[in-house]
């Protein structure tokens, strides 16, 4: 090998490790690597994120945030009252609630800071004062000091008919599911929501109850009507009137855009002599078609 040769040589070894220096260096840590191997590796793992230096040709991990600065969302429950649903946590600059219905997700709103003491946040979110068919709620919080950071937290309860009745429901164990073309008995106050989650039926009262008792020879029927909420996933709440009438069938039954609700019977008989029926002992039974 003659001289010139390994000139050449030693040239371009010389090059490699100064290239194979400076890619150390802009990816070690003091002199060792930090464990994150390219802003690749980082976004895919999500365990070290870089930014651009002022220069614009280094990039160096972001300063973490001490124990004390570290923001935390701590606990998601509904108040005692129902009317509005209650987090906690720490070093938080804003929180917002989302709902889920059928893989949709929907912005509900923005919680208030209430109170912060002993550095522990206060949150409250009032809920809709009337009832929206959800599946699930959850909350994301945005980091105080570290803009860009989020945190999650979903509320403990799920599914249509938990979240029902927990947050709206006016007594315990009165929500129940309700299958379309089957009959369905509900007492009042009591609810049923399809299993889809596009509508629930809740039972209010009973307005007016003209029926001939039982043994008695009366010159009409007469006609009982019954007052219906109805909720829906995708559009206001609305309250309906059915009615069994002899002399007006289209009374019974309500549609909507997707649906055919009707009044298949209410009871309990009158019976003659007897004392008035009490509101809360009326049912109404309740048939859901799809149109």
């Amino acid at each position: 090998m003659n001289k010139s040769t390994k000139l050449i040589l030693a040239f371009i070894f010389s090059v490699v490790l100064l290239t194979a220096g400076f890619v150390f260096f802009q990816f070690s840590d003091k002199g060792g690597f930090s464990g994150c191997f390219g802003s690749v590796q980082a976004a895919i793992l999500n365990s070290c994120p870089f930014r651009r230096s002022s220069s614009g040709t280094k990039k160096l991990p972001l300063v973490q945030p001490s124990p004390a600065q570290k923001p935390e969302l701590n606990s998601f429950f509904v108040k005692s009252d129902k009317k509005s649903l209650l987090l906690t946590g720490k070093n938080l600059a804003k929180v917002e609630i989302f709902a889920k219905t059928n893989n949709l997700e929907r912005f509900w709103g923005e919680a208030k800071l209430v109170q912060t003491k002993d550095n522990v946040q206060n949150w409250s979110f009032d809920l809709p004062t009337s009832p929206i068919l959800v599946q699930e709620i959850f909350a994301k919080a945005e980091a105080k000091d570290f803009r860009g950071e989020f945190l999650f937290m979903s509320f403990p309860v799920t599914g249509f008919e938990p979240v029902y009745q927990l947050l709206w429901a006016q007594k315990d164990k009165s929500v129940f599911s309700l299958e379309l073309n089957q009959p369905k008995k509900l007492f009042t106050n009591q609810t049923a929501i399809l299993s889809t989650g596009e509508l629930a039926l809740t039972f209010k009262q009973i307005t007016e109850d003209s029926r001939c008792p039982l043994g008695a020879y009366c010159i009409q029927a007469g006609k009982v009507s019954a007052k219906f909420n109805l909720d829906f996933s995708r559009q206001l709440p609305q309250e309906i009137i059915l009615s069994l009438d002899p002399n007006d069938q289209a009374t019974s039954f309500f549609e909507t855009d997707d649906y055919k609700i009707s009044l298949v019977s209410a009871g309990p008989e009158k019976q003659l002599g007897a004392i008035a029926i009490d509101s809360i002992d009326y049912y109404a039974i309740v048939l859901v078609n799809k149109k």
